[in-house]
């Protein structure tokens, strides 16, 4: 009976100190304090257009209107209000009223980056996410350097990838490149890239793949892109395309207010005003012909993979026409016809839907034979060939012809 007695009185103790703790979690995070400082959504992401003048920071603006990183040449601006620790032991019961804890970090994952998405950048099977944070985040294949789940890049305002390489511009126009290792060419400061190749800040172009170098200088650049070997550049009149390095070839003058050029395997588009022209290409329907074809009007962003191309309408609606072998243009097209399992193929542009709705694309780019767009409300979809998990998850037969959201494990 004593020992019981004394059981029970031990019992009550232990309660009454746990009951007297009024120290309970952060309402944003159950380690950390709600001190955490959030950055500024300050990244640039101008249509490939030169720096404005007085322009101290970034710009708000919407997303680039085709596939150049462009951006402003002023920092990336981050608040500085870090916490500073965080609660070494389990998480309080409530909220605490006082200053952040003093105590050693916990030695769990990072935080989720829930920043705002700026700008996507699809490689042959690979895809990569740059945040307003400045953080880039990747999955698929090449494996990328480091642990996936934390950020390959801090600081970075422009992105760009193509084959198995990925490239980011950090603040103040340094670059640094990776496949399953990571490089830092020995470049002038760039203004905007395109994986191999970019653009100074004077203008011209400069590529730290040798077998990349235009055959002769570029000093008036405007706008800039890659897929493997090809590179085309819109001259500074915005109505020359210049391209080299096997197809497409140069177009001449044929559109003037050209904005962005993108490159695919054979083809080209750019976007001049709202209406995208293709030329190269077009065993698949990718490009309209041989000479510049007038696709359609009323788009904001224009992409291209290998014998797939991708618009952005300005009312976020997402297009696109070519090949659909891995259910890269979002829908089915499957034949009638031998060979009965080939999703065959469209000319034609056609709308890809999110769950049977229209999309709120805010950025989207193509990779060999996927596609990924950035929705306005934060959200990543895929779709098309996911023979490395490119789309970010597990999806049956490697494909998905209807957008699939990556799995949060990639993408925060």
């Amino acid at each position: 009976m004593k020992k019981l007695i004394i059981f029970a009185v031990f019992l009550v103790g232990c309660s009454e100190a746990i009951a007297t703790d009024g120290d309970i979690p952060d309402a944003a995070d159950p380690y950390t304090d709600a001190a955490v400082g959030l950055p500024d959504a300050t990244v640039d992401v101008d249509a490939g257009q030169p720096p404005e003048d007085g322009d101290a920071g970034v710009d708000s603006g919407p997303s680039d209107a085709g596939h150049d990183a462009g951006r402003d040449s002023g920092p990336t601006m981050v608040d500085s209000g870090a916490d500073a620790g965080h609660d070494s032991g389990p998480a309080d019961a409530g909220s605490d009223s006082g200053p952040p804890d003093a105590g050693p970090p916990d030695s769990g994952p990072p935080p989720f980056d829930r920043t705002a998405p700026v700008m996507l950048a699809l490689g042959d099977e690979h895809s990569c996410l740059l945040r307003t944070s400045g953080n880039v985040h990747c999955w698929g294949y090449p494996a990328p350097p480091g642990p996936t789940m934390e950020p390959l890049v801090l600081g970075a305002v422009g992105l760009a990838a193509s084959g198995g390489s990925t490239c980011a511009v950090l603040a103040g126009g340094a670059v640094t490149c990776w496949t399953s290792t990571r490089t830092t060419p020995s470049v002038p400061a760039m203004d905007v890239i395109a994986t191999h190749c970019g653009i100074t800040y004077s203008g011209g172009t400069t590529c730290w793949a040798p077998a990349s170098a235009p055959p002769t200088p570029i000093p008036d650049a405007y706008a800039i892109d890659t897929y493997h070997d090809s590179t085309c550049v819109v001259r500074a009149d915005r109505s020359t395309v210049t391209c080299w390095g096997g197809s497409p070839t140069t177009p001449g003058i044929f559109v003037s207010s050209i904005s962005a050029v993108t490159v695919g395997g054979g083809h080209a588009c750019v976007l001049a005003g709202s209406t995208v022209w293709c030329w190269g290409a077009n065993a698949r329907g990718q490009s309209g012909g041989l000479a510049p074809t007038m696709i359609g009007t009323g788009y904001a962003e224009i992409v291209a993979g290998d014998q797939h191309t991708c618009g952005r309408r300005s009312d976020g609606s997402v297009w696109c026409w070519g090949d659909n072998a891995h259910g890269q243009l979002g829908r089915s097209t499957r034949r009638t016809v031998f060979p009965f399992d080939d999703l065959g193929h469209s000319p034609n542009p056609g709308e890809v839907f999110l769950a049977g709705a229209r999309m709120n694309a805010m950025t989207i780019d193509a990779g060999r034979d996927h596609t990924c767009a950035a929705l306005v409300d934060g959200r990543i979809v895929c779709w098309g060939s996911n023979n490395n998990e490119q789309l970010g998850r597990w999806t049956p037969g490697g494909m998905s012809i209807e957008p699939v959201e990556p799995d949060s494990f990639w993408t925060e």
